[in-house]
């Protein structure tokens, strides 16, 4: 189930996919940052908008930003792509 709340988020967030979710740096020695499109997105950014997504509380929220921010960083590339 989380798995599957996971994926529907990150689908809906990306708009099918059509939007970047990655992670990168503005400058090679910086610490890379997770962007969606031109935004920078924060774990605190994704727990809101979650929260209003599905009407999650504060804490389900929170835990699903966290399995967003690890699932793109294990992806390759550390960018988000749905499956097709």
């Amino acid at each position: 189930m989380e798995d599957k709340q996971t994926v529907e988020f990150l689908t809906w967030l990306t708009e099918g996919g059509q939007k970047p979710l990655q992670f990168h740096s503005r400058e090679p020695d910086q610490k890379a940052e997770l962007w969606l499109g031109a935004l920078p997105v924060t774990r605190a950014d994704l727990s809101r908008i979650a929260r209003h997504w599905a009407g999650l509380t504060p804490e389900i929220a929170g835990a699903l930003a966290d399995r967003c921010f690890a699932r793109i960083q294990a992806s390759e590339g550390g960018t988000w792509r749905p499956a097709i």
